[in-house]
């Protein structure tokens, strides 16, 4: 058995990290709303703190297709 989920990576300059985990936030926030969400997570790297890794977890393959081909999504997208 396995879990469906969606992966980001960020790179991040150190004087907008703050707004990148506001704006990050807010997109999670929406995201998590969505049908065949789940648990949606922000991690950051000890080794190099610019560096984000955004989790999402998701019921289904077609719950991430409708999600991500959504207008909202290329218009909300970090």
């Amino acid at each position: 058995m396995y879990e469906i989920f969606t992966y980001g990576k960020f790179e991040v300059d150190p004087s907008n990290e703050e707004a990148f985990v506001e704006a990050w936030s807010e997109f999670a926030s929406w995201a998590s709303e969505q049908p065949g969400a789940a648990t949606i997570r922000l991690f950051r790297d000890v080794r190099n703190p610019g560096r984000f890794v955004s989790l999402g977890q998701w019921d289904d393959a077609d719950a991430v297709r409708n999600w991500k081909s959504s207008t909202e999504f290329k218009e909300r997208r970090p």
